[in-house]
């Protein structure tokens, strides 16, 4: 379970991380035009930053603060005026992130971020033994596959896992345990209560009961195997 967790995390890790560096590349790539079709805006910019060096070396020292100040203001204002007269935004030279609250970093205000989980939530299917129907849905469910005796129990299941699905967050006891024979459609119908419940947001492990069996019991030899001899 250490090594799963370990692999998504470097996965999600590069994930941002090429986030980052495409939001970069596209926003150099977009100044980069700009300045090819506006020379004054570049020039403008390089005064700004002139400006805002030579403001910080008068906060420094303690002399001609409010000229600096003056200048650095006065130089903004053009550009501004440059901007609205073309129909720039002033948001040019910033990079687009996928996620503007945490900038593609993951974290926010030292939490993780929403958008981690929703890419978790992407890429975990591709680290688990089994995967969910990618059709999974309850407008697919149909009962008329059933004969007339299963029809009848299918069709309380169903009403049963939409409504776990559609009040998840005020469900006490968030355990659903389907019985019935083999092709009755239990487990499509489990796919699809797991897809509306990420279509809500939340993070779903679709993992069969075999293969979840299998894998508590890895678990429990590798413990075991790590676990010195008793004296």
């Amino acid at each position: 379970m250490n090594n799963l967790t370990q692999k998504i995390n470097l996965e999600v890790a590069r994930i941002y991380a090429g986030r980052r560096h495409r939001a970069h590349s596209l926003r150099d790539q977009r100044l980069a035009d700009l300045y090819g079709r506006y020379p004054q805006l570049e020039a403008l910019d390089r005064a700004i930053q002139d400006a805002g060096f030579q403001r910080l070396e008068a906060a420094l020292t303690g002399h001609g603060e409010g000229e600096a100040e003056a200048a650095l203001e006065a130089i903004q204002m053009q550009r501004m005026d440059f901007l609205r007269a073309r129909g720039l935004t002033e948001g040019y030279s910033q990079p687009h992130y996928s996620c503007r609250a945490c900038q593609d970093t993951g974290r926010l205000e030292g939490q993780w971020c929403p958008c981690r989980k929703q890419i978790v939530q992407t890429i975990l299917p591709d680290y688990l033994p089994d995967r969910m129907a990618a059709d999974a849905s309850f407008d697919r469910f149909n009962l008329n596959l059933f004969e007339a005796g299963d029809r009848d129990v299918m069709a309380d299941y169903l009403q049963m896992a939409q409504i776990y699905s559609q009040h998840f967050d005020r469900v006490k006891d968030r355990n659903l345990f389907f019985t019935g024979r083999p092709g009755t459609g239990k487990t499509f119908l489990m796919q699809c209560s797991g897809q509306r419940l990420m279509d809500q947001g939340k993070a779903v492990i679709y993992v069969t009961a075999p293969n979840l069996f299998d894998m508590i019991m890895r678990y429990k030899r590798q413990q075991l195997s790590f676990r010195p001899d008793p004296a």
